[in-house]
């Protein structure tokens, strides 16, 4: 199944998702509280693709650092909070684990400096 977290700016921590290691489809993350993805510091395999979308919180992808394998499309846009180093970073990992699908992340306009 997939992961859709959607549409709920109550949601500002993803605690009681530690364990989760792998999604056999998509994992979709937008319109949330999130200031961070602590919480998914497990998950290592993505069966479908990774969208993170419209998360005026959030400033960090923190909690991803695990991911090893995703198979569809990467999408990290419009998160006006977030600085575009974290987005790149993370794609830099992932290639650099041999990922080589399509990748989207634009619109990411927060002033931080990454790690």
């Amino acid at each position: 199944g997939s992961l859709t977290l959607s549409n709920n700016e109550q949601l500002a921590t993803l605690h009681g998702l530690e364990k989760l290691t792998q999604v056999g489809g998509s994992v979709s993350i937008s319109r949330s509280a999130l200031t961070s993805l602590f919480g998914l510091d497990s998950l290592q395999r993505i069966g479908g693709g990774l969208s993170v979308v419209d998360c005026e919180s959030l400033w960090r992808l923190n909690g991803l650092g695990a991911l090893s394998s995703l198979q569809g499309p990467f999408t990290v846009s419009r998160n006006p909070g977030l600085p575009q180093c974290e987005a790149d970073n993370l794609l830099q990992a992932l290639r650099a684990r041999g990922y080589s699908g399509t990748s989207t992340t634009v619109d990411n306009g927060g002033s931080g400096t990454c790690p």
